[in-house]
């Protein structure tokens, strides 16, 4: 599965699902713990489109503990997508936010005002042995 590759370094995932398909919905679960890992609940959306006139209640995909408080987007159409809208907005504005401030955090390590997230390993001085055989 090539995900991790197409996953690494994103921003934010907007996933979109029949909502009236239970299988749809389990795999937007999946997308959601494969795709969506190392993002945060502000990163992502999800999107539970209804479509037509389909009878039942809407399936909503469960999704795992990381991604609690993500928004899941009901929509339909031939409803208006004002709702939709709204929260798309929001979404990007959230992934914005976060790409800024990584940047931020990234330029800081880089001029050495943030302490860097990998703790380097000391190297050991070849320099003082050489001093010190030169005495």
């Amino acid at each position: 599965m090539c995900w991790p590759a197409i996953a690494k370094d994103a921003d934010g995932c907007v996933l979109v699902y029949n909502a009236h398909d239970k299988n749809a919905g389990k795999a937007a679960e999946n997308y959601a713990k494969n795709f969506a890992k190392d993002l945060n609940a502000n990163q992502v959306v999800i999107v539970a489109n209804k479509i037509g006139e389909a009878d039942g209640k809407p399936t909503r995909a469960k999704l795992p503990k990381y991604l609690e408080g993500t928004k899941i987007v009901l929509t339909n159409v031939s409803e208006g997508l004002d709702d939709f809208t709204e929260s798309f907005a929001t979404f990007l504005s959230n992934v914005y936010q976060q790409k800024m401030k990584k940047i931020e955090e990234e330029e800081k390590r880089l001029i050495g005002e943030a302490p860097s997230k990998k703790p380097r390993a000391k190297k050991p001085s070849t320099e003082n042995e050489e001093v010190n055989e030169e005495e």
